[in-house]
């Protein structure tokens, strides 16, 4: 049995969230109101992770979180947040086994994230929330200008599609290029390959892209 430890207020979106969880096979939720109540559960009982169910994700939340790295525990947390301050995106990024959702998520998320956390699988951080689009453009890579589709963009980095014959490498740099036709002006950008699918329908390939900044 998986145990789930939720830190969160008392209300009706804990009771929901907690009965989202324990529809996990072989999951187990109890739930502590403050960081006091949640330490000494985790020092009575095994826990295989915990989530902090928070509107803000403030540097007093993420020193909660230190604080559990320095008593020795290594259990994976998960934060479900609608917002989080920009100068502890660096914070996040550097932190092992802790992953951000942003509220509002998808059931599938919660569900699909919660399963690999408390089965040890790596998890890449991502603190950008994405959003769906349809944006062509066209980006340099090996001297050659490729037209793409980016499909969805977030502050981080993008997914876009291009011709299977561009044969990127994960970890090359390219140079984006995005008309903004409403204000007849091209937005540039250097991004870095971070992942390939493989050829996909209708010949295309999917790209993943991270933003050097």
């Amino acid at each position: 049995m998986n145990n789930i430890l939720v830190i969160s207020k008392n209300g009706s979106e804990t009771e929901t969230l907690s009965k989202e969880l324990r529809t996990q096979e072989d999951c187990d939720v109890v739930v502590a109101s403050t960081p006091d109540e949640a330490i000494e559960i985790i020092t009575m009982d095994r826990i295989d992770l915990v989530v902090f169910n928070i509107e803000l994700f403030t540097r007093k939340r993420l020193q909660t979180a230190t604080d559990f790295r320095g008593l020795g525990y290594t259990f994976p947390l998960l934060v479900l947040a609608h917002t989080v301050l920009p100068e502890i995106y660096y914070n996040l990024e550097q932190m092992e086994s802790t992953v951000i959702l942003e509220k509002p998520y998808d059931h599938k998320d919660l569900m699909g994230l919660t399963e690999k956390l408390v089965d040890g699988v790596t998890v890449k951080q991502r603190i950008f929330r994405r959003y769906d689009t349809n944006q062509s453009a066209d980006f340099l890579a090996k001297q050659y200008v490729t037209p793409i589709r980016i499909k969805n963009l977030s502050q981080g980095g993008a997914y876009l599609e291009c011709d299977a014959s561009s044969r990127l490498v994960i970890g090359e740099k390219v140079k984006l290029e995005i008309p903004l036709n409403q204000v007849s002006k091209t937005y540039k950008m250097e991004a870095k390959v971070v992942w390939v699918m493989p050829e996909k329908i209708l010949g295309k390939v999917g790209v993943g892209v991270e933003f050097i900044r």
